[in-house]
C-alpha cells in the first residue's frame, strides 16, 4: 500500500500538510537504556550512533541545552534551571527503571559561549578561576553524572565528550570520561 504525502499542482511538488506518515517502522519496545544530551542538532544523529555502539538499540533520549551539565549547581548562573532538569531525569529513571544512564556533553556548546550579559561573563571567569572551557564542561558532566548516578539507585552511568575531528570530512569522536568513585 502506497500513500502519496505530496501533491502536484504546476509541475511543482508540494508537500501534503494534511499528515505525514514517517518511513520507519513504530516499534512497542522498552528503552534499553537513557540518554542525555544537549539539544544541538548538530551532535544529534552521532550521539544515537553512540549508543549503538554501545550496544543499546532503543535509548530513551533526553536532550535540552547544555544537556545534563545544567543539573551542576553553577549551570543556575546562566539562568537555567538545574533543578527542575534534575526532577525530569529522576522522574525518567522511575518511570522507566533505567539500569543504564549515558551522558553526552561536547565540543562548541551554546549553553558555554559567552552570554550577552558582561556582568555573568565577569562572576563565571571569577568563579571558574580561569578554568578553560572544557575543563569546566567535563566538571560539571561528570558533577551531573554523580547527582544523576545517586537519584538513579545504583544505574550505571556513562559518560563522553563529543569533539569535532578531521581536517577535511569532519566526524565526531567520542571519548569516554571516567568518573571517579
Amino acid at each position: 500500500m502506497t500513500s502519496s504525502l505530496q501533491t502536484e499542482q504546476h509541475g511543482v511538488t508540494e508537500p501534503d500538510t494534511g499528515f505525514f506518515v514517517g518511513s520507519a517502522a513504530w516499534k512497542d519496545s522498552h528503552p534499553d537504556c537513557l540518554l542525555i544530551c544537549c539539544s544541538d542538532h548538530r551532535y544529534e544523529g552521532s550521539v544515537r550512533e553512540l549508543a549503538n555502539h554501545l550496544g543499546f538499540s532503543h535509548p530513551h533520549v533526553i536532550q535540552f541545552p547544555g544537556g545534563a551539565s545544567l543539573v551542576a549547581p553553577l549551570a543556575a548562573t546562566l539562568g537555567f534551571l538545574p533543578k527542575a532538569i534534575e526532577t525530569l531525569v529522576e522522574r525518567a529513571v522511575t518511570m522507566k527503571g533505567f539500569t543504564n544512564i549515558v551522558i553526552v556533553g561536547h565540543q562548541d556548546c551554546g549553553a558555554y559561549k559567552e552570554s550577552s550579559k558582561p556582568i555573568i561573563d565577569r562572576a563565571l571567569k571569577f568563579l571558574t578561576r580561569g578554568k578553560s572551557v572544557h575543563d569546566l564542561q567535563l566538571e560539571h558532566l561528570l558533577k551531573a553524572a554523580r547527582q544523576i548516578k545517586l537519584a538513579s539507585r545504583n544505574a550505571s552511568v556513562k559518560v563522553f565528550f563529543a569533539e569535532i575531528v578531521g581536517d577535511g570530512e569532519q566526524h565526531i569522536k567520542f571519548s569516554e570520561v571516567p568518573m571517579k568513585k
